[in-house]
């Protein structure tokens, strides 16, 4: 047997409803409200609440698109940097190591090196920027031995990277509020679509009928009675 609690939860707060369903749903919803004719407009306020959740909920989904958008590319960006043109980078300062370093005491390239230039592409964004500062560095303290723009290409690498990076964290940082925002507005929405169910109740009492009239369920994915 059903208790009382089970009507206080809204049904339209469940996850497998996709967005898209919850859009068809509601503008439907308010559509049908809309074109009744019913003395003294009772739906009145309940239209003006559900299209007031509606157009933020559409807001907070419009932004977090956008910036969906602009993740996707700042990902690219950082692929992008941590594949061919890193690897390039190295490989330029490895070869001008050895052959401008060549009589320099020790082995330079493993200083620069120590543990292959594999392990620095492999390694994490936050560790990266440290190494490339620490690559720059190295490189810097055998200046003598290297054409000046070696040392220029490895502070403008560092410089580039620290960009893409502070790029990807705003953009990552930016992603999870749209994402916030988004899952409060829908929430909010899926509550007032729910009191309109139960305001429609409230003036037909004992119509199932008149749910019927003013919601097409399928539309928000529902196939069956809840709890049947």
């Amino acid at each position: 047997m059903m208790t009382l609690t089970f009507y206080a939860e809204t049904p339209f707060a469940d996850p497998r409803i996709s967005e898209g369903n919850l859009i068809s749903y509601t503008t439907d919803h308010l559509e049908r409200m809309r074109a009744a004719k019913l003395a003294g407009n009772p739906l009145a306020e309940r239209i003006e609440a559900t299209q007031a959740a509606y157009d933020a909920f559409q807001e907070t989904l419009n932004a977090d698109l956008v910036e969906f958008g602009r993740r996707k590319g700042a990902k690219q960006t950082k692929r992008n940097f941590r594949g061919k043109h890193l690897r390039q980078h190295l490989e330029r300062f490895e070869g001008m190591l050895r052959w401008t370093a060549r009589d320099l005491p020790g082995n330079p390239v493993l200083l620069l090196f120590p543990q292959g230039r594999d392990a620095v592409t492999q390694m994490t964004d936050d560790l990266l920027k440290i190494e490339l500062k620490r690559i720059a560095d190295t490189l810097r303290d055998t200046e003598p031995a290297l054409p000046p723009e070696v040392v220029a290409e490895a502070d403008a690498l560092l410089a580039d990277w620290l960009e893409i990076y502070d790029r990807s964290e705003k953009s990552t940082a930016t992603k999870k509020k749209t994402e916030e925002d988004k899952r409060a507005t829908r929430k909010t929405l899926s509550w007032e679509l729910y009191l309109n169910i139960l305001e429609i109740a409230r003036l037909f009492p004992n119509d199932k009928r008149a749910i019927e009239r003013f919601s097409v369920q399928s539309l928000a994915g529902f196939t069956k009675p809840r709890g049947g």
